[in-house]
């Protein structure tokens, strides 16, 4: 009986070093792809706001390396294809349309909501992993560190960008790119 609590214990660490990899993932992504966002011209006018969703994104990185020294483990990728395949996925959507900065800036919104989906489930996982591992010297207020609100950056994306949210210019812009 106490083997099998201590292969429990184990697998629930395991779970949570694999959530910790998946958050990492996610946001090294994010960090890695605004900065070529930052300097073109099809987001002018949020460059300011894509800065500091920079800063606000390194910061939760260094949280996360702390989180990996107080587990003693380093940052992996490995066994993260199929997520960094659909977040590229979804990057390459801004990117092949960055001339169109109407539907640029629409795949934006989506790439940056579905991070944050993405980022808010995991942070559940690993809030009620450490409750349970009990981790030692781990401080639970980490956890509303590594937490962003990526909507205040949609908001301001959306206010300074409002014809590109116009369901009509969308469709218009979509009808003229697809060559139609």
């Amino acid at each position: 009986m106490f083997k099998n609590c201590i292969h429990m214990k184990h697998k629930h660490m395991h779970s949570f070093v694999s959530d910790l990899h998946q958050l990492h993932c996610l946001k090294s992504h994010l960090h890695e792809r605004v900065v070529d966002l930052v300097q073109h011209t099809s987001f002018t006018k949020v460059r300011r706001h894509l800065e500091k969703l920079l800063i606000t994104t390194a910061q939760q990185l260094s949280y996360i390396d702390i989180l990996y020294d107080l587990l003693n483990e380093k940052s992996s990728f490995n066994d993260l294809d199929q997520l960094i395949d659909n977040i590229e996925l979804l990057y390459d959507k801004i990117s092949n349309e960055i001339h169109v900065p109407e539907l640029a800036h629409n795949f934006l919104c989506d790439y940056i909501g579905k991070i944050q989906s993405a980022e808010l489930v995991l942070h559940s996982f690993l809030h009620a992993g450490a409750i349970r591992e009990r981790i030692p010297g781990l401080d639970f207020s980490i956890f509303s560190k590594l937490q962003g609100d990526n909507s205040l950056f949609e908001v301001n994306l959306k206010k300074c960008y409002p014809r590109s949210f116009d369901s009509y210019s969308i469709l218009l812009q979509r009808h003229r790119h697809s060559g139609n």
